[in-house]
């Protein structure tokens, strides 16, 4: 894998962030056994999973303080904090190494560089293959219909949108918030290697939608320390 060694240079921008782009989510139901092997999940976590409600998401973010770029990423189920029930990122790839620096830095978020290819196909569906070192781990395929209804989860209470992520003995919780034209979607194929990222095909997609035109807002994350 393709970790960053020299951050120097690196642009850094302090939470919160403004962001903004277009999405793909795909929400799923997983085998048990698979989350507990092959999703990535921090070991503190392993015995805190509520559920196998998980979730896949390819974001192209157009817009952000560290400029345009893309990511692919997994939440796997709530787990149990002392803060309550929260989502996490178990397994995340981003095409710049802005993103990179700078989701560890402001969220604890363990990312790794990969490079992503996109195609419209002559049907209007969306091919995405995203690799590490010149070889494909993840191709997927993306439909969606022409019209959708504007979405906002700015509603929600706070409790409901947290994320949590576990990184060098500390918690970062933080709540973001999202705005969106939201169409339904559908995952034409895919193909994933799981050595390099937790294989959706093993479960079921429940869901698949379009977030397009989104407008996201990451706050700074609230950090503390993990008990010894």
């Amino acid at each position: 894998m393709e970790h960053l060694t020299e951050t120097d240079g690196i642009k850094r921008a302090k939470a919160p962030w403004r962001l903004g782009g277009d999405a793909y989510v795909v929400e799923l139901k997983m085998p048990e056994e698979v989350l507990d092997r092959e999703c990535f999940v921090p070991e503190s976590l392993k015995d805190r999973r509520l559920g196998t409600s998980s979730r896949m998401i390819y974001v192209d973010y157009k817009s952000s303080p560290v400029g345009p770029y893309r990511e692919l990423l997994f939440n796997p189920p709530k787990f149990r904090f002392d803060r309550g029930p929260c989502r996490t990122i178990s397994k995340i790839f981003v095409s710049t190494p802005e993103s990179v620096v700078n989701g560890v830095e402001n969220w604890g978020i363990p990312k790794t560089m990969a490079q992503f290819e996109s195609q419209t196909l002559a049907n209007g569906w969306e091919r995405i293959a995203v690799s590490v070192e010149g070889t494909v781990f993840a191709e997927l395929t993306f439909s969606a219909v022409r019209f959708g209804l504007p979405y906002s989860d700015r509603w929600l209470p706070a409790r409901f949108r947290t994320m949590a992520q576990v990184y060098q003995g500390r918690s970062y919780f933080y709540a973001p918030t999202t705005r969106t034209m939201m169409k339904m979607g559908r995952l034409r194929e895919c193909k994933i290697d799981s050595k390099m990222f937790p294989d959706i095909s093993k479960g079921k997609v429940t869901l698949c939608v379009r977030l397009e035109g989104f407008r996201m807002w990451i706050p700074a994350a609230t950090v503390v320390d993990q008990p010894k």
